[in-house]
């Protein structure tokens, strides 16, 4: 805790900081980051001790343990590798589409006699909707593929893990 302090005090006065405190600012964004170190924190702790170093003979703990983690790491390598492309891939896709549907239904204005008239500053209002609606489309999307893959973790649950009365009582 006392370096972690330091750290934050050498950053604050930095002025080429490796982590600009200013990435903060952003109450939401601060919290995702605050949530996710409490997260890890209680998730490392809890798999230590739960599906790595239970029944594992002393021989074996130093191995156990390290499974954890690498699990961890490789997991979430993983995940960016799947989630990111497809999270991105909707999002090309939806935007294309939204582009694509706008410019249509602008032409069919105009052939029916009514062309739109949109000023720049309409026409860039119109562009950001868009792209927004295509990152709340494609980020649904990973957020969906997570969520299965969650699910597939509660079967695995579900499947193989066992506790007895005996685990419960410390025999």
């Amino acid at each position: 805790m006392v370096l972690l302090a330091a750290f934050l005090v050498i950053e604050a006065r930095s002025p080429h900081a490796l982590m600009p405190l200013r990435i903060f600012r952003n109450r939401s964004r601060a919290g995702t980051y605050l949530i996710t170190l409490c997260i890890g924190t209680a998730i490392t702790g809890m798999f230590f001790f739960l599906v790595a170093l239970s029944k594992v003979e002393d021989r074996d703990a130093g191995l156990a343990s390290s499974l954890v983690n690498t699990g961890q790491q490789v997991g979430g390598s993983i995940g960016l590798a799947v989630l990111g492309p497809v999270a991105w891939t909707v999002v090309a896709s939806t935007a294309r589409s939204s582009a694509a549907a706008a410019k249509a239904a602008a032409a069919a204005a105009a052939r029916a006699g009514h062309p739109l008239h949109a000023t720049a500053a309409q026409a860039k209002a119109a562009q950001a909707g868009l792209y927004d609606h295509a990152l709340s489309v494609g980020f649904s999307r990973g957020f969906q593929v997570s969520a299965g893959i969650m699910v597939l973790a509660l079967i695995v649950a579900i499947v193989m893990i066992r506790v007895t009365r005996e685990d419960l009582a410390g025999v």
